[in-house]
């Protein structure tokens, strides 16, 4: 008999290993970012420099103000995917640019994906 395979949860084409193994999926920052009503979209990149992989984060905003990127850092922090890396020394911590209105035209909410640069 066949076997049957459960239901894909993820999409694999957006699926991105980092150096140790670990899968990051773009769904995970969406469920980090979009609970934060300010945030409109995001861009990820994640490139490498000195053997640890490096996350970049382009938030678009409808205020730029320090509280709104301190609770982003906070929210991306709280991921226990990059708190592992970050304290494994695999990874370094997120960088981030937050950037007003309309500066990001990657179609809001839509299918995102992470740009690899490594």
């Amino acid at each position: 008999s066949l076997l049957k395979f459960g239901k894909v949860t993820k999409r694999l084409e957006s699926v991105v290993k980092l150096r140790d193994g670990d899968e990051i999926y773009p769904s995970l920052f969406d469920e980090l970012l979009y609970e934060i009503p300010q945030v409109v979209d995001y861009q990820v990149t994640l490139s490498r420099a000195d053997s640890k992989d490096n996350l970049t984060f382009i938030v678009e905003s409808t205020q730029i103000t320090n509280d709104i990127e301190q609770k982003i850092y906070e929210v991306l922090s709280s991921s226990p995917l990059i708190q592992r890396n970050v304290s494994l020394g695999r990874m370094t911590e997120p960088k981030l640019d937050l950037v007003g209105m309309g500066q990001l035209m990657r179609g809001g909410r839509a299918k995102k994906m992470i740009i690899d640069n490594r």
